[in-house]
């Protein structure tokens, strides 16, 4: 396997970055109308998770978030409100297109960025049985973590999440630069940045003979 390197940078965690403040009269869309967006899209830097905040109650409001993410795939997730406070989706949004909304929203909402966010699974080459290298380096201030799966990388249904553990290569909530390497055998590697804006570059790479 070749060694695969590239960077993520998220954009900053920002109240009605996806929509700003609204109510709406019945089930209907939300306007795409934040500072992140444009002609009714939202573009963000790099796929990562959003927020739906609301001043009051809407634990009765189900909202169906579409987009694509970092590969230009679409998907698709729906998201049940609460009661003042803020519901994370579970998705990796690089753009969203719509926010379908199931009933009438009285108190005011917002769709936002959060600092937090996957990147695309990396997949790895099950027959070579040498594990794996990861290395990340970091400029400016993120917190992150590199994660593993044995969940299939080429599932045909992007909207349906892998299951992901933390990689013994490096470990969870770093914030420096870090080498490890994991005689672990997994199906694929990704990112995910807890916090901060800064630049995180993962290079992973195996070697070994194939069994």
């Amino acid at each position: 396997m070749r060694p695969v390197t590239f960077s993520r940078a998220l954009a900053a965690a920002a109240v009605g970055a996806v929509c700003a403040v609204q109510t709406t009269g019945g089930a209907q869309n939300l306007l795409i109308n934040g500072t992140l967006a444009s002609g009714g899209v939202a573009t963000l830097a790099a796929q990562q998770q959003l927020g739906i905040t609301s001043v009051g109650d809407i634990h009765l409001v189900v909202f169906t978030i579409t987009g694509t993410d970092d590969q230009g795939r679409i998907i698709s997730e729906t998201v049940t409100g609460v009661n003042t406070n803020t519901v994370n989706t579970v998705l990796n949004y690089k753009t969203v297109t719509q926010i379908a909304c199931s009933a009438a929203i009285a108190s005011a909402v917002t769709v936002d960025t959060i600092a937090l966010g996957s990147s695309s699974a990396i997949p790895l080459d099950v027959y070579l049985q040498n594990g794996h290298t990861v290395s990340v380096k970091v400029s400016g201030t993120v917190n992150y973590t590199v994660q593993v799966t044995n969940d299939d990388p080429f599932s045909a249904n992007p909207s349906t999440p892998l299951t992901w553990i933390t990689d013994p290569a490096i470990g969870a909530g770093q914030t420096t630069n870090q080498l490890g390497s994991t005689t672990n055998v997994y199906r694929a590697v990704r990112l995910l940045t807890n916090s901060g804006t800064g630049t995180a570059t993962i290079t992973v790479s195996q070697q070994g003979l194939i069994v």
